[in-house]
């Protein structure tokens, strides 16, 4: 395991290095993505027989809180094949700094408006940690989409 993670260290410096140029004197400049918007992937494993609760949970209740608070709400799929029940792919309007919140004001908004929907704080909560208890195990994966270039 060790080699392994030797050798992706100096695959990512040389293709950090490939960007150099003769013209900056074979120095690396710093590079920031443009044009791309950030996104989330959450893919979920559902504790056998609570699939079709979840699914109620999240389009009964999750989705709307979602939409109630204005926020871009997430795209949820149902996974046909592979080893997982579901998919989720959220947003990150704000970029990937978004996670360094533990309770972003995104977060806080779709929150608030989930409890006024469910009658309260508490309810919330309880829905929340109830869709939590569901999930058998969870996966995560920050994303990058290469937007096409604005026309001038």
């Amino acid at each position: 395991m060790r080699r392994f993670a030797v050798l992706a260290a100096f695959v990512l410096a040389a293709a950090m290095l490939a960007g150099s140029s003769p013209e900056k004197g074979g120095k690396v400049e710093p590079v920031k993505r443009e044009n791309v918007t950030w996104h989330y992937m959450v893919s979920l494993d559902f504790v056998p027989g609570e699939y079709e609760a979840a699914v109620e949970l999240i389009h009964k209740h999750f989705m709307p809180a979602g939409k109630a608070a204005n926020l871009e709400t997430g795209m949820v799929f149902m996974c046909a094949t592979g080893e997982w029940d579901m998919t989720m792919i959220f947003p990150l309007p704000h970029g990937p700094g978004e996670l360094e919140w533990e309770v972003s004001p995104d977060d806080a908004r779709w929150i608030n408006a989930l409890a006024e929907r469910m009658g309260g704080m508490e309810k919330a909560e309880k829905a929340l940690k109830k869709f939590g208890a569901m999930i058998d195990r969870a996966e995560g994966t920050l994303m990058w989409q290469q937007m096409p270039k604005k026309a001038h």
